[in-house]
């Protein structure tokens, strides 16, 4: 009876009696490591999985250096249906030998834990076990796919385009590598590279793909090429019927063509179709396109779910422990609001802490730092504080984000309750600038002509792009006479004043924050400016604002109207075709003379 007669009855495909002669010798306590590690091999491979991981912890403890028992081991583990504890031998194996031939199998496994962990929503779980994955063994099928799409679901938006590039790397040919390679191109603003890959993708990968379509359909759409784009969508749904995203997207262009009851019967379609978080996102696409559509009553109530859209990363850290104000009478209630998504957001939709506060409410607003001062200046009631703060149970009756507002009180385009003036300089800041702008004779217009291009979020940053112009664009309002140009722009667009079309005064250095830029406004006799926070401000400043808007218009704006029940004494001006600024702008052009021409005939309040 000896290990070597065990070894040679194992290497003839004898595995009992294998099994046998070496439980004999290990009864007789003749059984070492080496023994011990080929036992529960064959008692794993017998079915005695609990006996096989007990036997194999036996020939560890005898031999801590011995990987082979350690792999074995993790394999008993597995065939017991116990991955983690398998997992954490094979790291142990792994530490020891890095590349060591288990490590395929290692990365195997770390890829399917963080896959349940993606489907079950823990992404940032997800994502540090498949970049344990990718550490141990990249080349894995799969693992660098899987983890580019965690970076992009987490907002890590540079870490998914450089991953998902060397996915594509590896495997070329791969169908999902390349759908996702076409998605993460499209996120990052890439259209042309989306493209190109998709078409890949139907031509020559797979002509019966969905997701190819359906990433072809999305960069033809973000290049405004609309009939492609429907050709491309209604393919994806030849293939795949009961696909909720290309309902969403087709719905989208009937939306931008104000064809509104086409696009709600299909929002319906993909909302019916689907579930989870991309549920959220199909409801929140409804929400607005309803609101573009002037039904607020539908959307407001479908744009409570807008922190269910993945791509929205909305957080209301300050009001989470507080219960949400449900409407009704706020008199003598202790309301905390919360601002979100952009200063924009926050500087339109402030009027309704106002309006609370009118009713009796008292409330409090967190709020970024750049508007704290503005916010307390225009409402001494409000208590406002910096957003970060968590609040305190104890001090409040209830907490709501900003943006609720407009659904509590029943907004309605033909009832926005709330009307322009509703922010205020401070007195100080306008005397301070009276003695700047009294040389200027002219019609005093402020210029923005970028957005904040917030280069950490393509997906705000493609949105900024297409609302953008180059200051060189606005060259023909150099030909009005009577005209004095101030710069309200800031940020890296601000550098383009070294080569302005026209002279304009800029004194944005001094500005410290929106407080500074109120007062400057209200020494202007308009506004002229691309889709941004500064509309909003001289908006609710109820100083004119000619606003030049982009083909796939913000909802707020209802669809191609030149006027706004928002602010009463706005113009806008919106392309005509995608991308195309030259009509919008020439039709400024016009409104800014005869502007310019009344306040030279001494009608300076034909501006106001």
């Amino acid at each position: 009876m000896s290990f070597e007669h065990a070894c040679l009855l194992y290497g003839e495909g004898r595995l009992e009696p294998a099994r046998t002669l070496l439980g004999q010798m290990d009864d007789a306590g003749g059984a070492d490591a080496a023994a011990l590690t080929l036992l529960g091999t064959l008692h794993r491979t017998a079915g005695a999985h609990q006996l096989a991981i007990q036997t194999l912890e036996r020939a560890v403890r005898l031999r801590p250096d011995m990987n082979h028992a350690l792999v074995e081991l993790a394999q008993a583990h597995l065939a017991n249906g116990n991955e983690i504890p398998a997992i954490e031998v094979l790291r142990e194996v792994n530490r020891r030998v890095p590349g060591h031939s288990s490590n395929a199998q290692l990365a195997g496994l770390l890829h399917v834990a963080a896959s349940a962990l993606m489907n079950d929503g823990h992404l940032e779980g997800a994502r540090t076990l498949l970049e344990e994955a990718a550490g141990i063994n990249a080349a894995v099928s799969g693992i660098l796919c899987d983890l580019a799409v965690a970076y992009e679901r987490l907002g890590q938006f540079a870490e998914a385009h450089n991953t998902i590039k060397v996915a594509a790397e590896l495997y070329p040919d791969d169908h999902i590598t390349l759908i996702n390679l076409s998605s993460i191109e499209s996120t990052m603003g890439n259209q042309d590279k989306a493209e190109a890959v998709a078409r890949h993708i139907v031509e020559i990968i797979d002509p019966h793909s969905p997701g190819g379509w359906i990433n072809l359909g999305v960069a033809l759409r973000l290049q405004g090429r609309f009939d492609e784009s429907r050709h491309a969508f209604e393919e994806a749904l030849r293939h795949q019927p009961n696909s909720a995203v290309p309902y969403t997207n087709l719905a989208a262009i009937a939306g931008l063509h104000g064809d509104f009851d086409r696009s709600t019967a299909l929002h319906q379609q993909a909302c019916t179709l689907s579930a989870g978080s991309q549920a959220g996102m199909m409801t929140f696409l409804h929400a607005c396109d309803a609101l573009r559509s002037g039904d607020w009553e539908l959307g407001w109530e479908l744009y409570e779910s807008r922190s269910r859209y993945p791509r929205n990363t909305i957080v209301w850290h300050g009001i989470e422990p507080l219960p949400r104000w449900p409407g009704g009478d706020p008199r003598g209630l202790r309301i905390l609001l919360e601002c979100e998504q952009g200063q924009g957001d926050s500087l339109h939709f402030f009027r309704y802490a106002r309006q609370l506060a009118d009713q009796g409410a008292t409330i409090g607003l967190l709020a970024p730092p750049s508007l704290i001062r503005l916010f307390r200046i225009s409402d001494p009631r409000l208590q406002v504080e910096e957003q970060g703060l968590r609040a305190d149970p104890a001090c409040w009756d209830y907490g709501l984000p900003l943006l609720s507002l407009p659904h509590r009180f029943g907004i309605r385009p033909d009832a926005i309750q709330a009307l322009p003036p509703y922010l205020a300089p401070a007195a100080e800041d306008m005397d301070a600038w009276a003695s700047r702008l009294a040389g200027l004779r002219g019609l005093k217009v402020g210029l923005v002509w970028a957005g904040d291009h917030r280069a950490h979020d393509p997906v705000a940053s493609n949105t900024d792009r297409r609302r953008s112009i180059a200051l060189a664009a606005l060259a023909p309002l150099g030909g009005l006479s009577g005209v004095d140009y101030v710069n309200l722009q800031l940020g890296p667009p601000r550098q383009q004043l070294a080569e302005a079309p026209f002279p304009i005064h800029d004194w944005m250095d001094e500005v410290r924050d929106f407080a500074d830029t109120a007062a400057l406004i209200r020494h202007l006799d308009v506004v002229v400016t691309v889709d941004t926070s500064v509309a909003h401000l001289a908006g609710g400043l109820d100083v004119p604002v000619l606003m030049l808007s982009r083909f796939d218009n913000c909802w707020r704006w209802l669809h191609r109207r030149e006027d706004t029940p928002w602010y009463p004494r706005m113009r806008l001006f919106h392309q005509q075709e995608w991308g195309q600024w030259e009509t919008p702008i020439h039709a400024l052009y016009t409104a800014l003379g005869k502007l310019a021409d009344a306040h030279a005939r001494g009608g300076k309040h034909a501006s106001r």
